[in-house]
């Protein structure tokens, strides 16, 4: 029997333009058995279904105890918002997220900025290349907003509050952009960063407005696009960006360096030099110089190269450690390949602050793990030594 159903989401594919639609509900399967279903496909044709059984609450004995019921309804619910967050709306009639704005609350929900693939030697590659160190900082979007104010947006469309003290220095950049386009269809594309800081310490700056350090974030710019001019390629771009940095005096805005590569000695040359500086860098990005900037897409004209992986994975439950490690979590997450399969990922990060996380536990389940690995196994695309770096919930 159905018991709760949220409101059917849909999106476009980019590329094709097909519809798709994603929906969720809670079945009761009899006494405290229930099942989480979910369904997704292409608009009028076949769904694909998914089913998760809940038969225990959690958090036993507290005060935020959860029944068997609450759960499978707080997890469908937790589902449904990260799919909304991904650009899934309940609109059947949306339109392509590719080239189309969206706006919502003065935010342009339609727009993704592009994503790398991962770099595999064997790849073909027409030379030359561009090439840029790989930062490991938040990706964030910005341009100019309804009421003229710079708007500074996630991945996931959320609006980052703690970077105010950059919206002076990037307007004086902002200024300079009539001379090649229309600033209002201007978006500068890059990450909050600062060098050698860790990951986990820039996300808590740019989550908490209070943080006593949240004014040391940095812009790092390493990209651009037009919305009337998606046939720009890099190189056209490049020059954009170089001439944009000519009026830029602020330490807080950075023009991420680009290099050219003429052959695959020449790829391994600036992976060695970036990732072995006194204050080293995860990698480099690896850029084809005539490549349109294509929105969300995880695109071959764009590959990220390092010795070791990331990606995001789903928390669907967690352990506690033992011995000197009690107190802390250790996450179980769902493959991505084969969602049967599980794994476990101790946090990184000092004991104190792994604790911290254990306090509020039950706030990650349903979230996405940024876990760090060497390889992942082809049959269920579990990672080898797994360690999960940062919690996803930053944007």
């Amino acid at each position: 029997m159905n018991i709760f159903t949220m409101k059917t989401l849909y999106n476009t594919t980019v590329g094709t333009g097909r519809k798709k639609q994603w929906s969720i509900c809670v079945l009761e399967n009899g006494p405290k058995s229930y099942t989480i279903k979910t369904s997704h496909g292409i608009v009028g044709g076949k769904m694909i279904n998914h089913e998760t059984i809940i038969t225990e609450g959690k958090n036993i004995g507290k005060k935020n105890e959860t029944s068997p019921k609450q759960q499978a309804i707080l997890e469908a619910e937790r589902e449904w918002t990260k799919k909304n967050r991904q650009g899934y709306n309940c609109s059947e009639n949306t339109e392509s997220n590719t080239n189309t704005e969206i706006k919502n609350d003065n935010v342009l929900t339609g727009i993704k900025p592009m994503l790398a693939t991962e770099f595999v030697q064997s790849s073909s590659l027409s030379y030359p290349v561009y090439i840029q160190p790989k930062l490991d900082g938040v990706r964030c979007l910005v341009y100019i907003g309804p009421d003229g104010k710079l708007i500074f947006q996630s991945r996931q469309n959320t609006i980052f509050e703690t970077v105010k003290h950059l919206q002076c220095d990037l307007s004086i950049i902002f200024d300079k952009i009539s001379e090649f386009g229309n600033a209002q269809k201007f978006i500068l594309d890059g990450e909050l960063y600062i060098h050698g800081r860790p990951f986990n310490e820039i996300t808590s700056m740019v989550r908490k407005s209070n943080h006593i350090d949240a004014s040391q974030l940095q812009y790092h710019i390493y990209d651009c696009l037009f919305l009337d001019k998606l046939d720009l390629k890099f190189n056209e771009r490049n020059i954009i960006l170089h001439e944009l940095s000519k009026s830029n005096k602020s330490p807080n805005i950075v023009f991420v360096e680009t290099e050219t590569a003429n052959s695959l000695d020449d790829i391994e040359h600036f992976h060695t030099h970036y990732t072995t500086l006194q204050n080293p860098y995860e990698g480099i990005m690896i850029r084809k110089i005539n490549s349109q900037y294509k929105q969300q897409n995880r695109s071959k004209d764009l590959q990220k190269y390092k010795k070791f992986f990331d990606e995001e994975f789903e928390i669907v439950d967690f352990n506690e450690g033992t011995g000197s490690h009690s107190g802390t979590p250790i996450f179980v997450c769902r493959s991505n390949i084969n969602p049967d399969k599980t794994f476990k990922a101790t946090m990184q990060g000092t004991i104190e602050s792994r604790r911290k996380i254990m306090e509020n536990i039950e706030e990650y389940i349903g979230k996405m793990l940024t876990v760090k690995y060497q390889e992942k196994s082809v049959e269920d695309g579990i990672p080898r030594f797994p360690v999960g770096i940062e919690v996803r919930d930053y944007e």
